[in-house]
């Protein structure tokens, strides 16, 4: 099953970018251009030190990943239903075959930038954004199921989510550096993409953000099983 979904994302992926010149390099030049316009920008508006563009540009890629998992897992089931409906294929291999597909295109952006950082900028460790992000992977599988569930059981919740990702893109350390905090605060602290945005920019997890991402991870690995168990026969019922 596992193979057969991680075959199907790669025939996705080049699917995605038939046709087209740059492929997947058009994702990496967003990035490029969206972190040094903002950096100009911010660098008039505010006072960012020298390393901000790299800060940003790590900050950037983890978000667009982070949202456009969450976003598009609400969604895997239901753009799968004819799928679903008509072939004799498991709702959890349709979800490993988006799982595969949506972190192939990640690295597909990532390992440029890390290219970049390693050849151009003063970084301790230029790819930490590579295998950083690994140790999260686990979190993100059992989440992405979680979400994919409740998606197709509940359509409302896609605007409900996209509401509550604006707010934790300004809620997170992606545009603004911790330092900048006049106080400590309990959500900064217990806020998993904080985590993850300190450990790919090549920093040292806090204990709080390792006792944070511990209790995501397992309180999520409980609701994966719950659906998987319980829940998986219904979203063919559901699509």
């Amino acid at each position: 099953m596992i193979k057969r979904a991680f075959v199907g994302s790669l025939f996705d992926v080049k699917r995605r970018f038939k046709l087209s010149i740059l492929g997947p390099f058009w994702g990496v030049i967003t990035l490029f251009v969206n972190s040094a316009l903002l950096t100009y920008i911010f660098s008039m508006v505010f006072s960012v030190n020298e390393g901000y563009f790299v800060y940003l540009l790590a900050g950037l890629l983890i978000w667009n990943q982070f949202s456009s998992f969450i976003s598009e897992s609400l969604t895997c089931f239901v753009d799968a239903a004819p799928v679903l409906r008509n072939l004799k294929i498991t709702p959890l291999e349709i979800y490993f075959r988006y799982f595969f597909k949506s972190w192939i295109l990640f690295y597909l952006t990532a390992l440029p930038v890390s290219i970049y950082v390693f050849f151009f900028e003063k970084s301790n460790d230029p790819f930490a954004i590579l295998y950083g992000v690994i140790l999260y992977l686990p979190f993100f599988t059992f989440l992405g199921f979680f979400l994919a569930v409740l998606g197709a059981r509940f359509r409302d919740l896609s605007p409900i989510v996209g509401m509550i990702l604006q707010v934790l893109f300004y809620a997170s350390p992606i545009i603004w550096t911790e330092s900048a905090l006049k106080i400590n605060t309990f959500w900064n602290d217990f806020n998993i993409l904080t985590g993850m945005l300190s450990l790919i920019r090549g920093e040292l997890l806090s204990l709080n953000e390792i006792i944070c991402s511990l209790i995501f991870t397992i309180v999520f690995v409980i609701f994966f099983l719950l659906m998987l168990f319980r829940f998986s026969k219904r979203i063919v019922l559901w699509v």
